[in-house]
């Protein structure tokens, strides 16, 4: 099933964007679930601002960005997060850090049964040195 596209965009329109010119919002989230999102860009987009996810759960989330992305110095953390069932089918990862994204903290994350449908990734992808974080 196709991501539906209400104005034709997609994915890489976002990237191309420019920065925002001030830095963006600060988010925690404790104890939230995600669950069955059906998103053209990811269930949660960060464009510049700082999310932490403290006990997270991702569940059954369909996306063209991943589940998580994070872009234009985004900064991202994880504690105890569960991602699974996700698919994402047009960048690399579960989670995608786009270059200048920085992964703050990765502790006790979990990933399984997820669908990246054009990359082997299928955990966090950075950009940066295209690399998968397993």
């Amino acid at each position: 099933e196709d991501i539906p596209d209400g104005d034709d965009a997609d994915f890489n329109d976002i990237i191309s964007l420019p920065p925002p010119a001030q830095p963006s919002m600060t988010l925690n989230f404790l104890d939230c679930s995600f669950t069955d999102n059906f998103v053209q860009y990811s269930s949660v987009l960060n464009l510049g601002g700082t999310i932490d996810f403290q006990r997270g759960l991702f569940l059954g989330n369909i996306a063209e960005g991943g589940v998580v992305s994070s872009l234009f110095d985004g900064r991202v953390s994880f504690s105890t997060a569960c991602f699974f069932s996700n698919t994402n089918t047009a960048t690399n990862g579960t989670i995608f850090l786009a270059k200048s994204s920085t992964l703050l903290l990765n502790d006790d994350t979990f990933g399984a049964n997820n669908i990246v449908e054009n990359s082997d990734c299928k955990d966090i992808f950075l950009e940066e040195g295209s690399s998968c974080l397993q």
